[in-house]
């Protein structure tokens, strides 16, 4: 088990340093264009979430990442979710990345996070 265990982390710390290899050699249209918000756990989708989202702010060397929420009582810029006892809420985060400091580009992506109770 220990070694499946060995495979499976240094397979998911090669992934990530091609990703993050290939979003620092891309412009920042290409990277976010590229970027899929792959930050759900159990099976959810942008379509149902019940648990925090895990939001990359990893894109390679020099740039930036920043999330904002458009409704941070439910999905805070880190991603912790706080739903609501009884009903569905939209909420929209937007990914925020700028190279060098120098230019800006935004990608939004909309999530429904489920109540509590139904």
């Amino acid at each position: 088990m220990r070694k499946f265990l060995s495979i499976v982390l240094a397979a998911a710390m090669i992934s990530a340093f091609f990703v993050t290899t290939a979003f620092a050699d891309g412009t920042l249209e290409e990277i976010i264009a590229a970027y899929t918000a792959d930050s759900f756990t159990d099976g959810e989708s942008e379509l149902a979430v019940t648990k925090n989202l895990l939001l990359n702010s990893n894109f390679g060397s020099g740039v930036t990442a920043s999330w904002s929420s458009s409704n941070s009582d439910i999905i805070a810029p880190d991603g912790t979710v706080t739903r609501d006892l009884t009903e569905k809420k939209t909420v929209t985060m937007t990914l925020t990345l700028s190279k060098n400091g120098e230019e800006n580009v935004s990608k939004d992506f909309t999530y429904t996070i489920l109540p509590l109770t139904a």
